[in-house]
């Protein structure tokens, strides 16, 4: 059994986010790290989305039934949603605390352990993001793309917090809230981006006009369709509901 499926990748999903978590959290509270201590509450946020995609993908993958004639796709949209309202939490969090910190004397302590959670997280979410990547070209799930999204901003979020722990070892202090602060306003930046792209999954939007012509040349491959008319689509999830009008001999 292949291990690239959205069902196999939403619960190593979770398990990575639970690991780094705990890992994050208790080196940023040894050595009062407000960057280290925000990220680890991103893994929170990650943990608690994971959970989320787990049970929409269980649920996306159910049949359709008599309550629900055209399945349960749009239940990953509603966790890729979901994913980014705990983003948008997180960036006001993160923040907020970056603000507090300026305003108050800068505890942090400099030592070279602080590496060892981000170079796991950078590690642990490229290969992620790998993973994940290669199961949406087979697959379109609105919550793992919003998922992928989530990897790509913890990669950059670590990348930022090994500089500014480089720049705390020559007693530049300051950065750490510095680097909460920016870091909450790219989260917050992406978060956005992810809520109104599953909004339009949830409002049944309508599909690019891109998909509108692959869907209209996959009709008029059948021979004895001469013509489409009054093509009209939606977006369902992970799906595309289509209502067409053909003309034939």
């Amino acid at each position: 059994m292949s291990i690239f499926n959205s069902k196999t990748a939403s619960v190593v999903n979770l398990l990575v986010n639970i690991f780094l978590f705990l890992f994050k959290i208790i080196i940023g509270y040894i050595f009062s790290s407000l960057s280290l201590i925000g990220d680890a509450l991103n893994s929170l946020t990650d943990i608690i989305a994971a959970l989320g995609i787990v049970v929409a993908v269980r649920i996306n993958n159910k049949k359709p039934d008599e309550n629900d004639p055209f399945g349960h796709t749009r239940a990953e949209s509603i966790a890729g949603y979901t994913t980014g309202v705990l983003m948008i939490l997180l960036s006001f969090n993160l923040a907020y605390n970056g603000i507090m910190g300026f305003f108050g004397e800068s505890v942090v302590e400099y030592n070279s352990i602080l590496f060892l959670p981000i170079l796991a997280t950078l590690l642990l979410k490229m290969i992620l993001f790998v993973y994940i990547h290669k199961i949406l070209k087979k697959e379109n799930s609105p919550a793992l793309k919003a998922n992928l999204q989530d990897h790509k901003n913890d990669i950059l979020i670590s990348l930022v917090i090994f500089i500014g722990f480089i720049l705390i070892k020559f007693g530049l202090v300051w950065v750490d809230s510095l680097m909460a602060i920016l870091l909450g306003l790219y989260i917050f930046k992406s978060a956005i981006s992810i809520c109104l792209d599953n909004t339009n999954q949830l409002m049944g939007k309508r599909a690019s006009e891109k998909e509108e012509q692959i869907i209209k040349e996959k009709i008029l491959e059948t021979e004895e369709v001469l013509k489409i008319k009054n093509l009209k689509t939606q977006l369902l999830g992970s799906k595309i509901q289509v209502e067409t009008t053909i003309l034939v001999d």
